[in-house]
Order: structure tokens, then C-alpha cells, then sequence
């Protein structure tokens, strides 16, 4: 059995305790498996920011790439016209742009998830910051009849 024992002087600490039985003694060991467990739910948090991560990237890049070589196939086909193509090309900077932010965005969240990286305070424009997130998803919100703000 798997026990967590609070002590005094070093806090909480996890113990696989071993009993057994020779004639009439009784004999209990408790053994120390603390770095072990400590051990183990890392590696499972790790796993867990793993499976998040691909379930992110799949779901969220999956659509885009589908629009872009949709667009792509009809350029090819030469059915597009000239205003076509151009409206399509800024679909697809659009899209490109979106999907490089999420790319960096993501990969900046999987940096800090599975490394030992200390938060660095600093000052932001919290205007500049918002404005550029909200004019990523203009295109798509105006689509869907969203207004953002």
C-alpha cells in the first residue's frame, strides 16, 4: 500500500508500506518512494500537456489547412477569376498569419508546460495586444456575423 504521511519537519512525503507475517512477529516496513511518486506525476503532467498540445494542433490547424488548399485547388483549375484570386490571396495571408500566431503561441505555452523557465514581469500594451488579436479574427468574425470587441 501507498501512503502520504504528513510529518513535521519535511512536510508531506509518500511511503509504500510492507507487512508480513513469520510464526507470531508481526514486521511492517516503511519505505521511502517519495522521489518516485514526485517522479511519476511529472511525467504525467508532461504526458497530459502532450496529449493537450496535439489535440490542440490537430483541431485547430486541421480547418485552415483544408480552406488553404481548397483555395489552392481552385487556382490550379484556372476557374478563378482575377478579383477571385485576389480576394483568395488575402483569405490566404489571413490565414497564414492566424495560423503562424497560433503555431508561435503554442509553442511559446509548450516552452513554458515542460521547462523550468521563471516568469519575467514586464510592462505590455495591453491596447496593442488586443487590437492585433481582434484584427486575426476579423475576416472569420465578419463571415459568421460576430462582432468583436
Amino acid at each position: 500500500m501507498q501512503v502520504k504521511v504528513h510529518t513535521k519537519n519535511r512536510g508531506a512525503i509518500w511511503y509504500e508500506v510492507k507487512a508480513s507475517i513469520h510464526g507470531s512477529v508481526h514486521f511492517v516496513a516503511l519505505m521511502n518512494i517519495d522521489k518516485e511518486v514526485m517522479r511519476e506525476q511529472e511525467l504525467q503532467r508532461l504526458n497530459d500537456n502532450k496529449d493537450k498540445i496535439l489535440s490542440i494542433l490537430s483541431h485547430d490547424l486541421r480547418a485552415p489547412l483544408k480552406s488553404l488548399q481548397g483555395i489552392l485547388e481552385l487556382n490550379s483549375q484556372g476557374t478563378l477569376s482575377e478579383i477571385e484570386k485576389i480576394k483568395f490571396l488575402r483569405h490566404l495571408k489571413e490565414q497564414v498569419f492566424q495560423m503562424s500566431e497560433f503555431l508561435d503561441t503554442t509553442l511559446n505555452w509548450t516552452r513554458l508546460n515542460f521547462s523550468e523557465l521563471k516568469p519575467v514581469r514586464e510592462v505590455i500594451d495591453i491596447h496593442k495586444i488586443t487590437k492585433s488579436i481582434l484584427s486575426l479574427y476579423s475576416t472569420s468574425s465578419a463571415n459568421k456575423k460576430f462582432k468583436l470587441r
